[in-house]
């Protein structure tokens, strides 16, 4: 069979017809962060004013709020933000797919900072008048790499299914997973994680957005405890070690070449990225450290500033702005990359 005839028979590629995301109303910077949480140590203050985090959204009232809440007021307010989010965000999707809630066949979601059942997944059912008939799927434990899983779980439906719309959401909302100590690891995840959520669709078709042509990951469990979340005294508390950024350039780039590899690509021919920022050090120092161009630290530092870190969302955040306005154009090829737990480094390849 020739190559133009193979090519002929091939599936549709998965592609990325639509994104969007949302936050909550509020917002507050480094030092209103420092005095709601209590804290009173100028040490503090400096780590929260030296995080690079300008601004971010919160799913509380800052002038009602008050530290030391209950498991389950925390609780009360995960359920509440995060289906407002995942809401927002998934019509914000369908909208820029042009399409309507009749039609995805499947909706799965992403979520870490807390827990529901029935999943988030079946209760946008009814809040986005889905059909009763449409699929569902709940990803829980991803941490800031959930949006890859999630990615992947629909790309493989879609591909099974062509022509049958996906709908995507990744919500997280910190401001229900804090824990207050003075901690080192619990001091800087609160000067930096706020709260957000995310939406892509996906179909396989022979038009429209950019194909997702391959995912890679790289697995580090020896560092299984690097990060994530554990549990104390009822209540999530973060585990964010200090090696990590020094850890994360060598993983991150035997995802990179895991998923460029096999495309023939290097990383200076990649025409953009869009990086899961994690932190203000981790970017500083996993960038070079993975062999990256200096380039591919943009989108992802200004969405940074701009929105702190909400885990699973922000890489489909800093994606949304490297292609607004510049849909990537034929064979010009993205790169999302991002860490999560695992300790882990995962990877996803987009061309137009």
């Amino acid at each position: 069979m020739s190559r133009d005839a193979a090519a002929a028979d091939a599936p549709p590629a998965v592609r990325l017809l639509g994104l969007g995301t949302a936050v909550p109303p509020a917002s507050i910077g480094p030092d209103e962060a420092f005095r709601l949480l209590g804290y009173r140590d100028p040490r503090v203050l400096r780590l929260f004013r030296n995080a690079g985090v300008e601004k971010r959204h919160v799913g509380f009232d800052p002038a009602a709020f008050r530290p030391g809440e209950s498991p389950d007021a925390l609780a009360a307010r995960f359920e509440r933000v995060a289906l407002d989010l995942a809401a927002r965000a998934a019509r914000r999707a369908l909208d820029a797919a042009g399409l309507g809630p009749g039609e995805p066949a499947a909706v799965f979601a992403a979520t870490c900072t807390g827990y529901l059942c029935p999943g988030i997944a079946t209760r946008l059912v009814p809040l986005l008048g889905l059909r009763d008939a449409v699929e569902r799927g709940d990803l829980v434990g991803h941490g800031c790499s959930g949006a890859f899983p999630l990615l992947q779980r629909g790309r493989d439906f879609a591909a099974a299914r062509p022509g049958a719309a996906a709908l995507l959401v990744a919500v997280e909302v910190c401001s229900a997973a804090y824990f207050v100590d003075d901690d080192p690891e619990t001091e800087v995840a609160n000067a930096l994680c706020a709260d957000g959520a995310a939406a892509a669709v996906l179909r396989a078709s022979e038009a429209g957005g950019p194909a997702l042509v391959r995912f890679a990951s790289a697995l580090a469990p020896e560092h299984l405890g690097l990060v994530g979340f554990g549990r104390r005294d009822g209540f999530l508390r973060v585990r964010l070690d200090a090696r990590i950024p020094d850890l994360a350039g060598p993983l991150l780039a035997r995802a990179v070449e895991r998923l460029l590899v096999p495309e023939g690509l290097r990383p200076d021919a990649v025409s953009r990225w869009a990086l899961h920022p994690g932190g203000k050090r981790v970017l500083e120092k996993a960038v070079p450290a993975g062999g990256l161009p200096d380039a591919a630290r943009e989108p992802a530092a200004s969405i940074y500033r701009e929105f702190g870190n909400m885990s699973s969302p922000t890489v489909l955040f800093v994606l949304e702005r490297s292609l607004a306005g510049a849909p990537l154009a034929p064979g010009e090829t993205l790169v999302l990359a991002g860490l999560g737990p695992g300790f882990a480094a995962e990877a996803a390849l987009l061309r137009g």
